[in-house]
């Protein structure tokens, strides 16, 4: 029903939409390969310099989607140039009992935190505000669904410091989306922001994308993607986490539960 309901949306979408403008690229083609993928588990590095204030961050991303329960965990090891010897391990974790979010410094738990509001739904993929910077990856296993409601893509070069190899589009976000769920991190919101995302033609996957804007430049880069991995374990809460959000709560919610 999902796949039914969202094949409808797009054709309905495709239908309104205005005759394609030279240079336009239909995300149709796209959807048809991505659209009813089960499983996914998709590597990136992500690189951003921002020039006020300062500051320059690089990530080792490792993402896991399983789509018939909606459980998705994003793992990121982030440095910084104030400090490039020190990675910390941040998680973003959803299931069907809540969002979780930990991050460890040297092994060492430094927060622990549990949004029970914020659930996993069974067949459906949560574009949560903690997942935004892969937000691309997450709307592909629904057909592009958001980004064909929220854009427009036009064919365009290869921008710097990126794979040559793929079909590159500019992403215009249309003029009646005020409040878009999909443009992300903050920055990609902006109208400003020059938003261009690199598709592999052979497999419909969104393999990089590239965010600049006068203040930031944001590059990321898929350096693999299996959409039949071994998710045995993936989404399990570690027990040190469990303690932690179990030590800290207020009694108002039921405590996390084991899988």
């Amino acid at each position: 029903m999902r796949k039914l309901l969202s094949t409808v949306c797009l054709a309905v979408a495709w239908m309104l939409a205005s005759p394609a403008a030279a240079g336009e690229v239909e995300l149709e083609r796209f959807a048809r390969l991505t659209e009813g993928t089960a499983e996914l588990r998709a590597a990136m590095t992500i690189s951003l310099a921002r020039t006020e204030p300062v500051l320059r961050m690089e990530m080792a991303d490792t993402l896991w989607v399983e789509v018939e329960t909606g459980r998705v965990r994003l793992d990121a090891a982030v440095t910084t140039e104030i400090d490039w010897s020190v990675a910390e391990q941040a998680t973003v974790l959803l299931r069907p009992d809540g969002l979780f979010r930990w991050a460890r410094t040297d092994d060492t738990l430094v927060t622990a935190r549990w949004n029970p509001e914020r659930r996993a739904r069974a067949g459906e993929i949560e574009l949560a505000d903690e997942l935004r910077p892969v937000h691309l990856l997450l709307d592909a296993l629904a057909g592009y669904e958001q980004l064909a409601r929220e854009a427009t893509l036009e064919e365009v070069p290869p921008p710097p410091r990126v794979p040559p190899d793929l079909l590159w589009v500019l992403v215009r976000r249309k003029a009646d989306v005020e409040r878009p769920v999909l443009f992300g991190p903050s920055p990609m919101r902006l109208r400003a922001a020059q938003f261009l995302v690199g598709f592999c033609e052979e497999t419909g996957w969104p393999m990089a994308w590239y965010i600049e804007t006068e203040f930031m430049t944001f590059i990321l880069r898929v350096t693999e993607l299996d959409t039949e991995p071994d998710l045995e374990g993936v989404f399990d809460m570690p027990e040190d986490v469990r303690d932690e959000i179990e030590r800290t709560e207020d009694g108002e919610a039921e405590a996390p539960g084991a899988d």
